[in-house]
């Protein structure tokens, strides 16, 4: 109970507050309101750049870079894309350069374990932590070691990183390289949403009850707190590698530009950082390259739209 009450009473013990110049005006909800990201070349000439991809081997977090990927390709860009090998065929399936981050720490059938472990809790909480513990922090280490020779000999022009790859994050920092961060979700923000919005993590609707309304204030700055320990083992390492340590789980992405990928009608309003854009979900290209009259889209979308009965569906507008 003391824990509960230093929280509400001293939330700036558990994130970073920017250093505003405006008064009143609070927009920093992504760690920093420097904007580290490359200034605008008129004259830039993206066939001529290296773009470099990199994330975890878990599919969901590589899909949608690949799928960014896969287009650029098709532009003619030099693209390479860095993950665990057991990426490699998604890698080569869009005409893009794998890059070897060396073997997943964990094999495949301990992953799926745990993924469906952490798919079946019913504790959002608890799910979060462990991804951390379990997954985001062991591959941390052994991807920064075996991409930094690499990356080194041949920087890129600009990185696009997933934002759950931490080992990526400390590798653009090393070695001072432009990049943007991807986000598959909205961000983890602990002050800065209204009380009113779900917090991030929780699973609430906008239609909350009492109960909600107090564990939807209570559950970032909770999240923040148990999240220290995973956040010490991240700063040991970068300590290692002579990097400032993060402060908070925000300063993982402060100052760079953030693209999330979801759409402002699909998400409850809330304030968003400048440095943040919403550039929508990030749909396979191979449904936009049929005629109109024979395009359709995936059939494991239309079963999710419509149902396995075609009745219980989930509601959309067009």
């Amino acid at each position: 109970m003391i824990l509960l009450l230093c929280l509400l009473l001293h939330p700036c013990t558990c994130y970073w507050i920017s250093r505003n110049p405006y008064a009143g005006v609070k927009y920093d909800l992504s760690g920093g309101d420097v904007d580290r990201s490359p200034a605008f070349d008129p004259t830039f000439d993206l066939h001529r750049k290296h773009i470099l991809f990199i994330s975890v081997g878990i599919r969901g977090h590589t899909t949608p870079l690949l799928r960014i990927a896969e287009d650029m390709v098709r532009r003619g860009c030099n693209v390479s894309f860095a993950t665990h090998d057991s990426g490699k065929e998604w890698v080569q399936r869009t005409g893009a350069r794998f890059v070897s981050a060396g073997a997943f720490p964990i094999s495949a059938e301990v992953l799926r374990d745990k993924l469906q472990a952490i798919t079946r809790d019913a504790s959002n909480f608890r799910g979060i932590l462990n991804m951390f513990n379990d997954i985001y922090i062991p591959t941390a280490q052994p991807m920064f070691d075996a991409l930094f020779p690499v990356v080194s000999l041949d920087p890129p022009d600009l990185v696009v990183v997933d934002i759950a790859t931490i080992g990526g994050h400390d590798l653009v920092h090393k070695l001072g390289l432009p990049y943007l961060v991807n986000s598959p979700s909205i961000l983890f923000d602990i002050g800065g949403t209204p009380s009113y919005v779900p917090a991030w993590g929780t699973g609430f609707s906008i239609h909350m009850s009492l109960w909600n309304r107090c564990m939807n204030l209570l559950f970032p700055r909770l999240l923040s707190v148990a999240l220290t320990p995973p956040f010490m083992q991240i700063n040991k390492a970068r300590w290692e590698l002579q990097l400032t340590p993060y402060r908070s789980q925000h300063d993982m992405f402060k100052g760079a530009r953030v693209l999330v990928n979801t759409a402002v009608g699909l998400e409850y309003p809330r304030p968003l950082s400048p440095l943040v854009e919403l550039v929508g979900p990030i749909i396979p290209l191979d449904a936009f390259n049929e005629s109109a009259s024979d395009a359709a889209l995936p059939p494991l979308v239309t079963q999710w739209m419509v149902g396995d009965d075609g009745l219980h569906g989930v509601i959309y507008v067009c």
